[in-house]
């Protein structure tokens, strides 16, 4: 059962992984609420989960896309300018009053959902650890199917509640905040955003 435990602590490592998810997150559970944040997530998830198919029906394939000369420049540009828009858009888009929290579900569900996918996505550490590490840890330990499959399940079901575990953290702290800590927040969370944008296209053009 060494794979089932090594998948949680995968998971775990992951979570603990200081990332420009982490402050998707926080930002706008604290501004928007619970569900908001939770659809951040649920990007998120459905961006790992489609890693996960591609893993287990697709790998050749991948393997022969992520083979290409130029696609860590291409997927680096690409992850580092979202990045950048999104983090400039919440550090410019400062709130003149308290945030009310509010969901909209046929909005919020689309817009928050598509920038937790986004990010994830395009985030080549996404790629290395989906595509590289994991096939390289399933090969050398010769795993069978029915453990790939806990294996990998034990590492989106820890995603999942950690992620989970911050937003709710990070509610706790919304009845917490004024204004000023509100606009901190979105500050930090943009100003965050913006260096992660381009330390990764700095690090894929050096």
């Amino acid at each position: 059962m060494d794979y089932l435990i090594y998948g949680i602590g995968w998971g775990l490592w992951l979570a603990l992984a200081v990332g420009p998810l982490v402050f998707a997150l926080i930002q706008t559970t604290i501004e928007k609420g619970t569900p908001a944040g939770l659809t951040v997530g649920l990007g998120i998830w459905l961006s790992d989960a489609l890693f996960i198919l591609t893993l287990l029906f697709a790998a050749d394939i991948m393997e022969e896309f992520t083979s290409y000369q130029n696609f860590e420049i291409i997927v680096g540009i690409i992850g580092g300018s979202i990045l950048l828009l999104v983090g400039a858009g919440i550090y410019i888009n400062v709130p003149t009053e308290l945030p009310k929290p509010s969901f909209k579900a046929s909005k919020d569900i689309l817009a928050n959902g598509t920038k937790g996918f986004f990010i994830n996505t395009f985030n080549p550490f996404t790629f290395v650890f989906w595509l590289a590490m994991i096939p390289s840890y399933v090969k050398a330990n010769a795993l069978t199917d029915n453990e790939i499959y806990i294996f990998i399940v034990a590492i989106f079901g820890t995603i999942i509640f950690t992620d989970s575990l911050k937003v709710f953290f990070a509610k706790k702290l919304q009845s917490k905040l004024t204004l000023k800590n509100i606009i901190s927040v979105r500050k930090i969370s943009g100003a965050a955003l913006v260096i992660f944008g381009i330390a990764l296209i700095i690090r894929v053009l050096t």
